[in-house]
């Protein structure tokens, strides 16, 4: 998956994913932490699938896939490796910003 974080902003170069780049753009560190733990444990295998979504998207997802619907309509497909690494790299940089300001 191919994307670039540019403070304070994700984006990614598939337009696809440009909704999900903005609801995540304006996730909470705790929210993203929350995801980040269901993506674990669904790596690990305390339960087999979970799902977030905020204002017009969903992502639900498995230990393997991650599916993008936005008003109700399936916009895509992604690996769950690839989408938990974006969003771990996301809550990383979004840390180190905060403590900055702080």
């Amino acid at each position: 998956m191919d994307y670039e974080i540019q403070r304070p902003v994700l984006l990614f170069n598939d337009q696809r994913l440009w909704v999900l780049a903005d609801e995540i753009s304006n996730l909470t560190l705790d929210q993203l932490k929350s995801i980040l733990e269901d993506f674990e444990n669904i790596f690990n295998g305390k339960y087999s699938a979970s799902s977030f979504g905020y204002h017009v998207s969903m992502v639900s997802f498995d230990d393997q896939i991650a599916k993008l619907e936005y008003h109700d309509e399936m916009i895509m497909e992604l690996k769950s490796k690839e989408l938990y690494q974006v969003l771990a790299d996301w809550y990383d940089k979004l840390s180190k910003w905060t403590l900055l300001i702080n």
